[in-house]
């Protein structure tokens, strides 16, 4: 990964054009997916934008294949 990523619960998945994916399945509120993409923290993030975003989309397909996804938040 390129990005430094700070949070303990989440899994990378890899990477998808200029960004670092991850999903972060304890997120307060439910699961979502990031899309990090800069040194000063930068990022995209939330289920609710993957079928818009094209990174938070292959971050979800990634995460759904790998089983961290699943159910109603799919």
């Amino acid at each position: 990964m390129r990005y430094h990523h700070d949070c303990d619960n989440c899994r990378p998945l890899g990477q998808f054009e200029e960004f670092d994916l991850y999903v972060c399945p304890e997120q307060v509120g439910g699961p979502t997916v990031i899309a990090r993409f800069g040194l000063d923290g930068d990022y995209l993030s939330g289920l609710c934008f993957a079928d818009t975003v094209p990174a938070l989309g292959e971050a979800k397909r990634l995460a759904v294949a790998a089983g961290w996804l699943a159910g109603p938040n799919v």
